[in-house]
């Protein structure tokens, strides 16, 4: 007769098994990759009936529960993961982790919990002599939580109907009493049948109305999610506008430090070199677009790229008031005739989009050789005469 045990499952890709008889005895371990539930199973009813199926885990993977379901055995669980060190304890000095080690871990984990009850029910078997029902005592003793007195009855003290059926069995007869009784039992074996079958359709119409419900919810949730993924969405794009909106703007702010800096440089320097005022040309537009910022005033001094380029306008603006022209290109006669004009090749000390520092005495020097002052001053006299 096969005896009664507990299974210690560890699954996985390399599944694992331990067979633990009510003593505490290993009957087998065994581990191999790919372990199918079923051959797993053959394999256990092959050594013994097992009564508790155990797992390390204490959330209990499906394999396990799959396993004990099939098996008709309870299932036992830690109340938290077993940790190595205390499968170590369990197991011994040898232990490695592998997964048959770790079946042997559940196993014993289950043995420590049973063991007492197995004990008692042990210990109360050979107190009322019922070896003889013995491991079916045992077996409902670990899987159903009866009182031990009534396992006994249980399996001691036949039913009427069984005592009657042993009646017709050795004596081939049956009377008027022993039949309405068994009749009475078939009607009340019926009703039970009759409310069995209402209590399933009505199970199975709660099954339906929870399955509508769950369908129901399952498209909600579905809604739900596409909303906030859109939600989600909407905040990445909002989270990468605004990143890029502070990155312009932390760009414009190095640009204006910059330009203050400029502008510090320019107060820092001002008293050793000619502030000039930076024109691309006299023209017109040009003239007009940058005179917002620049405000030439009387005896400015202009820097302007291309003097060839010029309006009339512009030079009847600026004419008697003392403007110096500075150009890096040769500047012509009509500028030459109205102004005080240098041709200055050299480089600016420092420079802005409106603004230049240049050397001051470089430029006076320019001034004194050619005495255009006084030739200005003279021509504008000729022509008042």
């Amino acid at each position: 007769m096969r005896p009664l045990a507990i299974i210690g499952l560890d699954p996985g890709t390399t599944s694992a098994y331990t067979i633990l008889d009510l003593d505490g005895k290993v009957l087998r371990s065994h581990a191999a990759k790919e372990l199918s539930l079923s051959q797993m199973i053959s394999e256990i009813i092959e050594v013994c009936q097992p009564i508790i199926v155990s797992t390390d885990k204490a959330k209990i993977p499906s394999f396990v529960e799959q396993c004990a379901r099939k098996l008709g055995a309870v299932i036992a669980s830690p109340d938290e993961d077993l940790q190595r060190e205390e499968k170590h304890r369990m197991v011994g000095v040898g232990y490695k982790g592998d997964h048959d080690e770790d079946s042997l871990a559940a196993a014993l984990c289950a043995y420590k919990r049973y063991q007492p009850r197995i004990q008692k029910a042990q210990e109360f078997i050979a107190a009322h002599q019922l070896h003889q029902v013995g491991s079916e005592f045992l077996r409902l003793a670990m899987t159903e939580n009866f009182n031990f007195t009534l396992i006994k009855e249980m399996l001691t003290k036949p039913s009427p109907e069984q005592t009657i059926i042993k009646e017709v069995a050795l004596n081939d007869r049956i009377n008027k009493k022993d039949f309405l009784q068994l009749y009475r039992r078939l009607q009340r074996v019926q009703e039970e049948k009759q409310a069995m079958s209402r209590g399933q359709q009505e199970l199975r119409q709660r099954m339906n109305d929870i399955e509508r419900e769950n369908h129901r919810l399952y498209l909600q949730s579905q809604h739900f999610n596409r909303k906030l993924d859109q939600l989600l969405r909407f905040k990445e794009e909002r989270l990468a506008l605004q990143q890029k909106e502070l990155k312009g703007q932390h760009s414009l702010m190095q640009q204006l430090n910059d330009k203050i800096l400029s502008l510090y440089q320019f107060i820092e320097k001002m008293e050793q070199y000619q502030l000039v005022k930076k024109l691309k040309s006299l023209s017109y537009r040009e003239f007009m677009a940058r005179n917002t910022i620049l405000k030439v005033a009387d005896n400015d001094v202009l820097w302007v790229e291309n003097p060839t380029i010029f309006s009339q306008r512009v030079l009847d603006q600026l004419t008697g008031r003392g403007v110096i022209i500075i150009s890096p290109v040769k500047l012509s006669k009509t500028i030459q005739a109205q102004f005080q004009a240098v041709h200055f090749p050299g480089t600016m000390l420092l420079e802005n989009d409106y603004f230049a520092l240049l050397e001051r005495e470089g430029i006076e020097k320019q001034l004194n050789s050619r005495s255009m002052v006084q030739d200005i001053v003279r021509e504008y006299r000729q022509q008042r005469e």
